[in-house]
């Protein structure tokens, strides 16, 4: 059945998630996001998942903040740039992992301000995996296929080489 995507106004039909109208890009962001959910969700050893995601006021964040019993913090609850904001809310919410899906994700914007990308998008994350590995948190990073960049490939696959070619690939590698 065809119908309107609710959160872009574009052109949709049903999905396999509860038969929701959505685009062809919002659909596919809530299947990445059930897979994801679905590899964290899986711990040796512990029977009930506690999940903490960052970025959840983006596309993906938000589709993984409406599964289950995950807590969801977008960028006015949490500043990811701010080492100690995020060890509170590690303290605080004492998740067993954590999805990072908090990026500044404009490629345009990336090459106009790169030091606020390379902030955001590498130097945060590296303070974010220390404080997991200091406190056993298990961490997902999201990344993006910018950074292979092989227009020759018909499938991009993470054995590929990376070749990031812009500002924004660089500090998502």
């Amino acid at each position: 059945m065809f119908g309107w995507c609710a959160q872009t106004g574009s052109p949709g039909k049903n999905d396999v998630f509860g038969g929701a109208t959505g685009c062809r890009s919002c659909i596919a962001t809530r299947s990445v996001a059930t897979r994801i959910h679905i590899a964290v969700g899986t711990i040796d050893g512990v029977d009930s998942v506690k999940i903490l995601v960052t970025g959840a006021g983006g596309l993906v964040g938000s589709a993984l903040s409406q599964m289950g019993s995950i807590v969801g913090l977008d960028r006015e609850s949490l500043d990811i740039t701010d080492a100690n904001a995020m060890a509170r809310a590690i303290d605080v919410h004492q998740p067993d992992a954590i999805i990072n899906a908090a990026a500044q994700a404009g490629v345009d914007r990336a090459d106009e301000e790169p030091e606020w990308t390379r902030l955001v998008n590498a130097t945060a994350v590296g303070h974010l995996a220390s404080m997991c590995s200091r406190n056993g948190v298990r961490l997902v990073h999201l990344s993006t296929d910018y950074v292979l960049d092989d227009s020759t490939a018909d499938r991009l696959t993470e054995s590929q080489p990376a070749s990031p070619r812009s500002v924004y690939a660089q500090t998502k590698l």
